[in-house]
């Protein structure tokens, strides 16, 4: 009986053991899986940090800080198997990692905008300071422990912008060492512009009245066929800004179309999209509704809101309202034309009718530039040249396709 007794007392030992043991792997499996989800709440493809946080380089697998990251940046992780003993996620680009716990998953998303390759680097160099600071456009910060020899793509008054990380950052004039000769690119580049009008783009059977300034649709197709098929950059408002103030550069094959008025304002949208050729539209605001052009490939910018009248005044090429109408309606109509165009910064006189006086009411409602039609400048402009007279030079219906082409050079 007494070995019976000991036997049981053994086997019950034994299964309590195996109970305990089980519940101890099962807890000790449970506490992992539950590290494990834990880890994963903080990654997603694009995480944003929730603190300063600190960036890590790693060399023989050991973490070493390297710079940090604002508060709010957002950015994109890579892929990784995450287990319980994950602390470091792997930044896309940077090719640095952060901690875990100092970031978050967001709905956000980094947007890889490579507009700005389209502009041609300058042969100069930036040489940072030994501890190096960039910036992107939201005013995040990447703090970065080393100094860095970077080309210039965009010089701005207080800024340099270079690309590095695969993006577009920039870095203030204070965070420069010096400034370095560097042969960065032999692409030849424009030292002038040339500013292209149009009016009217009408279909057969739809009626133009100014037949000098209605363009049929095979015509203006013509045109932005041959641009697209011959690799032409068509700046935007804010390209030709930069490049007039001598803060970019632009490769020979450049050019700026324009449009005026808005009637039949689909039939060059159209066109546009299809070759991806861009084009700046200036409306008079109460002729369309803005809303529904919606368009990668055109902008809208201002002709006023409903003040394109012709005979009003004495002088100019048309008597344009604009030059002696009382001060305090023109800001009136200018201000209602930015708001409904999303805050329009460029501007084109109508019937390219401008004095000085206008030009100053431009500058107080918050317009950045403004296009003239002086015809012996053949619509060229360079840096330097006045902001608020920027020649273009008007193409009829008579302008032939030798012409056309003759204008690009």
């Amino acid at each position: 009986m007494k070995k019976i007794a000991i036997f049981l007392i053994f086997i019950l030992g034994c299964v309590l053991g195996l109970f305990i043991y089980n519940n101890y792997k099962k807890d000790i499996e449970n506490n992992r899986l539950d590290k494990i989800e834990a880890i994963k709440a903080h990654y997603s493809l694009y995480v944003t940090t929730n603190k300063e946080a600190n960036l890590y380089e790693k060399n023989d697998e050991e973490y070493k800080i390297i710079g940090s990251l604002s508060k709010g940046t957002v950015v994109s992780l890579s892929d990784i198997i995450i287990d319980e003993n994950t602390k470091y996620f792997h930044i896309n680009d940077l090719d640095y990692f952060i901690e875990v716990e100092n970031v978050n998953p967001t709905t956000e998303t980094i947007e890889n905008d490579n507009y700005y390759k389209n502009y041609v680097v300058f042969n100069e160099n930036i040489i940072t300071n030994d501890i190096t600071k960039f910036y992107d456009d939201n005013d995040n910060v990447y703090t970065v422990n080393k100094s860095y020899n970077l080309p210039i793509i965009i010089k701005d008054t207080d800024k340099y912008y270079v690309e590095i990380f695969n993006r577009l950052f920039y870095v203030k004039k204070e965070d420069v060492k010096e400034i370095i000769e560097n042969n960065n690119s032999d692409i030849k580049t424009r030292n002038d512009i040339r500013t292209l009008a149009y009016h009217f783009v009408y279909k057969d059977g739809e009626r133009c009245d100014n037949s000098y300034i209605c363009h049929p649709e095979s015509q203006f197709r013509s045109h932005i066929k041959y641009l697209s098929d011959n690799n032409y950059f068509a700046l935007t408002m804010k390209d030709l800004k930069l490049f007039l103030e001598g803060k970019i550069q632009i490769p020979e094959k450049s050019i700026v179309l324009t449009l005026d008025d808005g009637y039949l304002i689909e039939n060059a949208v159209e066109i546009l999209e299809e070759y991806k050729i861009h084009a700046t539209y200036f409306v008079v605001a109460s002729w369309i509704d803005p809303s529904k052009i919606n368009s990668t490939y055109v902008e809208l910018q201002s002709h006023t809101n409903n003040m394109h009248n012709a005979n009003k005044c004495p002088g100019g090429n048309q008597g344009s309202q604009l030059l002696c109408e009382d001060k305090d309606v023109i800001l009136e109509d200018l201000k209602i034309s930015r708001e409904k165009l999303n805050g329009a910064f460029a501007f084109a006189y109508p019937f390219y009718d401008y004095n000085d006086r206008l030009i100053e009411i431009l500058k107080e409602t918050g317009f950045e530039m403004a296009f003239i039609g002086i015809h012996n400048t053949l619509g060229m402009s360079k840096p330097g040249t006045d902001l608020f007279r920027i020649p273009r030079l008007t193409l009829s219906s008579l302008t032939t396709m030798e012409d056309f082409i003759d204008t690009l050079r």
